[in-house]
C-alpha cells in the first residue's frame, strides 16, 4: 500500500483542507501553535475507527450537511492488482489503470470505495444506458430520463440495483423486433453489470479491506512506560506493545510458575529490547530490564553503573517519553499501520530530538509515519520534500504542500533553522560549507543530484548545505549574515540577465571573489537556468514523466523529482546530465571528487 493524498472536510477547526500529499516515508506537518496540526492527526484516526463524536469532532460552527468527511488516496500493491484483474478477467495490460483507491468515511454515511477502472467501467455502463434510453425516446416518443452520472453519491450495490432496473425498464418498453436494435447495447451493459458486480463483492471481502490504510495516533503526552504491572489489571496500550516488540503473550508470562523458566525468560526479554533501543539512544548508556515478582511485572532502566536499577519515573521525562515512543513505532511497525505522532520529542533535548529523526528515518522505509511539529530538529535539510506547513486563515486550518507559499515568518522559523538561518541570525548553523542558490527549485534539483553522485554513483562528496534565498536579490542580504564567519561559501546563479546583474552587485557591492560565483552551464543557448542542467531526454522522460504539464510548477516538479530520487525510483541519468552538475559540485565539494573504495 502507497499513500498518495487524504482530504478533510468539516472537522473541528478544519472547513476544507484539500488534498494533502503524503511523503511515501516520513511526512511532517509543521506550523506554529493552534494552526491545526493535530486536527489532521485526529481527522485521520477517526478515518481508521471510522467514528465521529459529535462533541469533539464537528465544526463549532456545524450546519446541516456538513458533517465531517475524510478522502484517503492510495495504491494498491502490485500482487493485489494482479489478483484483481483475474478475479474480475481484466486484461492485466490495464492494471495500471486499477492501482488507485479512494476512500471516503463520514459521520453520516456507509464508506464510500472507488478504485479507478471502477470509475471507467461505471462511467461506460451510464453511457450505454444512457444510450439504449435515448432509442426508446426516438422509438416511442417518449421522454424517458436518466438521473444518475458517474459523479454520483450512490453507494456501489445502489446503483447496480438502479442499472437493473433501468434494464427492465427498458426491455418492458419494445417488442421483440424493437429489443433487436437494443440487443448489442444491453448485451454489453449486462457483461459491464457482471463486473460492478464482481468488484462489489471484492471490495467487501477482508483481503480487501486489508488494503485500506490503518492509521495509529500517538500522543506526546501519553502512553508512558509505566513502573510495574499486575497480572490481574487491564493492560494498557503501551505495555501491549511492548509485549508485541518482545513477541510474547502476557499471559503465558505470568502464568509461567517454574522460577528458573520465569528467570530465563525474563533475562531473553530484557537482552532484546536493550540492544535495539541502544541503536537509536545515543544519549547515555542506559539498558531497560523487567522483572516477574509473582503476580507482578516491574520494569526497570540501569545506567552505566548495572547494579543500580532505577524505575522509569525516576528517569528523566525525555528518556521515558524515547522508551515508550521506541515501543510504539516497532510494536506498531510490525501491523502495517500508519503512525500518527503528534508533537513529537517535547521532552527532548535537541541532540536527542536527533536521535529521534535518526530513528524515525530508518522505520519510515518499512511503514509511512506522520509528524506534527515545529521543531527544526525534526526536519532534515536535505529532505525539505517532506513538509507540509498548516496555516491558520481565518480561524480555519488550511495545508499548503508548497513550503514556498502562504506562511508567515513564525511558521517558517523552524524551516529557516533547519537549513541553516534562524531569524535571530545564529551563522553557527550554516555549518562549515554552504552553496547559496536562488530558489527551492534549485535547492530541490541539488539535493536530488546530492544524492545521485553519493548514493547510486558512490562518488563521496564533502559535506555541505544548501540555502534557497528566494531570488537572486536576496542573496546579497544573505551574504550580510556570513561576513566575518568561517562559513566557506559558494553562488549558484541562473546563467541569465538577472543573474549576471546580481554577480556584478556582489562584485561590486559585496566584495565577493568571482571564484565563489558560479553560474548553470551554457552549452547551445546564451542563457542557461538549472532545468536546463539536465539533458532534455533526461527532463522530459524522466522529471516531467507521469506529471500533469498543463498544471506545470516548477517547484513542484523540483520537489517530486527530489523525492523521487531518494526513494530509489530514478537510478539512471544521461552523462550529459552527470557532466552538467559535475562541473557545479566539483567546486562546491572540494577535494575533487575521489571514487569510494570497495
Amino acid at each position: 500500500m502507497k499513500l498518495v493524498w487524504t482530504q478533510i472536510k468539516n472537522f473541528r477547526s478544519i472547513k476544507d483542507s484539500g488534498k494533502i500529499y503524503f511523503n511515501p516515508n516520513l511526512t511532517i506537518l509543521a506550523g506554529k501553535n493552534e494552526s491545526g496540526k493535530s486536527n489532521i492527526l485526529k481527522a485521520l484516526e477517526c478515518f481508521s475507527l471510522d467514528k465521529f463524536n459529535k462533541d469533539t469532532d464537528f465544526p463549532i460552527d456545524y450546519i446541516e450537511e456538513e458533517y465531517p468527511e475524510v478522502i484517503v488516496h492510495y495504491q494498491l500493491e502490485e500482487d493485489i492488482v494482479i489478483d484483481l484483474c483475474d478475479t474480475l478477467k481484466i486484461n492485466k495490460e490495464n492494471a495500471h489503470k486499477i492501482s488507485g483507491v479512494t476512500v471516503t468515511r463520514t459521520s453520516e454515511f456507509l464508506e464510500s470505495i472507488e478504485v479507478d477502472i471502477f470509475k471507467d467501467t461505471l462511467e461506460y455502463v451510464i453511457d450505454a444506458v444512457g444510450e439504449a434510453i435515448k432509442v426508446i425516446n426516438r422509438e416511442l416518443k417518449r421522454t424517458f430520463k436518466l438521473d444518475i452520472n458517474s459523479k454520483s453519491s450512490y453507494l456501489l450495490s445502489d446503483l447496480i440495483e438502479k442499472i437493473d432496473s433501468y434494464l427492465l425498464t427498458i426491455k418492458e418498453f419494445f417488442n421483440e423486433e424493437q429489443s433487436n436494435k437494443l440487443n448489442s447495447i444491453i448485451e454489453e451493459v449486462v457483461s459491464h453489470l457482471e463486473m460492478l458486480n464482481g468488484f462489489s463483492d471484492y471490495i467487501s471481502d477482508k483481503k480487501f479491506k486489508a488494503t485500506i490504510p490503518n492509521f495509529i495516533y500517538f500522543s506526546s503526552f501519553e502512553d508512558i512506560i509505566p513502573d510495574s504491572i499486575s497480572s490481574n489489571e487491564e493492560i494498557t496500550p503501551i505495555v501491549n506493545r511492548f509485549f508485541k516488540v518482545v513477541n510474547q503473550n502476557p499471559k503465558l508470562l505470568f502464568d509461567e510458575s517454574n522460577p528458573q523458566r520465569r528467570r530465563l525468560l525474563s533475562d531473553k526479554i530484557s537482552a532484546g529490547i536493550s540492544g535495539d533501543f541502544m541503536d537509536y539512544y545515543s544519549q547515555d548508556s542506559v539498558s531497560l530490564k523487567i522483572n516477574l515478582d509473582g503476580d507482578d511485572l516491574n520494569f526497570f532502566v540501569y545506567g552505566t553503573d548495572t547494579q543500580k536499577p532505577f524505575q522509569p519515573r525516576q528517569r528523566s521525562q525525555g528518556l521515558q517519553w524515547f522508551l515508550s515512543f521506541y515501543l510504539t513505532l516497532q510494536a506498531e511497525m510490525k501491523t502495517g499501520s500508519v503512525l500518527l505522532i503528534d508533537e513529537p520529542g517535547l521532552y527532548l533535548h535537541a541532540s536527542a530530538q536527533e536521535d529521534l529523526l535518526g530513528m524515525l528515518n530508518n522505520l519510515s522505509d518499512k511503514s509511512p509515519i506522520v509528524i506534527s511539529t515545529h521543531s527544526h530538529w525534526l526536519m532534515d535539510p536535505n529532505r525539505l520534500e517532506r513538509i507540509r506547513l498548516v496555516l491558520k486563515v481565518n480561524d480555519q486550518t488550511q495545508v499548503e504542500n508548497k513550503i514556498h507559499k502562504g506562511a508567515d515568518a513564525y511558521t517558517m522559523k523552524p524551516i529557516f533553522s533547519a537549513i541553516g538561518l534562524g531569524l535571530n541570525n545564529d551563522i553557527s548553523t550554516f555549518g562549515e560549507r554552504l552553496i547559496l542558490v536562488e530558489g527551492y527549485s534549485d535547492y530541490y534539483y541539488l539535493e536530488a543530484m546530492r544524492y545521485y553522485f553519493q548514493e547510486i554513483l558512490g562518488i563521496k562528496i564533502k559535506k555541505f548545505k544548501i540555502y534557497p534565498c528566494l531570488g537572486s536579490a536576496q542573496i546579497i542580504n544573505v551574504l550580510t549574515l556570513l561576513v566575518d564567519s568561517e562559513t566557506e561559501y559558494f553562488i549558484l546563479l541562473d546563467n541569465d540577465k538577472a543573474g549576471r546583474q546580481t554577480e556584478k552587485k556582489l562584485k561590486a557591492e559585496c566584495g565577493i571573489d568571482e571564484n565563489k560565483i558560479l553560474f548553470t552551464p551554457v552549452k547551445s543557448k546564451n542563457t542557461s537556468v538549472i532545468e536546463d542542467m539536465f539533458s532534455q531526454k533526461d527532463f522530459s522522460e524522466i522529471i516531467l514523466d507521469s506529471l500533469d504539464t498543463n498544471k506545470f510548477d516548477k517547484v513542484l516538479v523540483s520537489k517530486k523529482f527530489n523525492e523521487r530520487m531518494h526513494n530509489n525510483e530514478i537510478t539512471i541519468l544521461s552523462d550529459e546530465t552527470v557532466s552538467n552538475f559535475k562541473e557545479i559540485l566539483d567546486v562546491v565539494a572540494t577535494p575533487k571528487f575521489s571514487h569510494r573504495e570497495n
